[in-house]
């Protein structure tokens, strides 16, 4: 299983953002590159919400501030799977809390 795309949407200072993850080389790499205070981190805590956090969040502490219609946090990923991976039991086991 491969994560190939990210998209996040009024999430903390991020209004929207959809980025995909590519092959360069051997490796897949991604650079985040921007000024200060430009929500790089903000991109780096929506991914870490790939896997659910032990604790739960406010959605005020979530959703972007700037946002007046109060949309909804939107946190897509896309993810590719072969055929030989034994994603079902990998996803139990997380889920079951293995």
């Amino acid at each position: 299983m491969k994560l190939t795309k990210i998209k996040i949407e009024n999430y903390k200072s991020i209004k929207s953002l959809e980025f995909d993850i590519k092959k360069y080389g051997m490796s897949y790499t991604t650079i985040l590159l921007g000024i200060n205070e430009s929500g790089k981190s903000n991109v780096l805590d929506a991914m870490s919400l790939l896997k659910p956090p032990e604790e739960k969040d406010e959605y005020y502490d979530l959703h972007n501030q700037k946002d007046e219609k109060n949309s909804p946090v939107d946190l897509w990923y896309y993810l590719e799977f072969d055929e030989k991976d034994n994603y079902i039991v990998d996803l139990a086991s997380d889920i079951e809390g293995g």
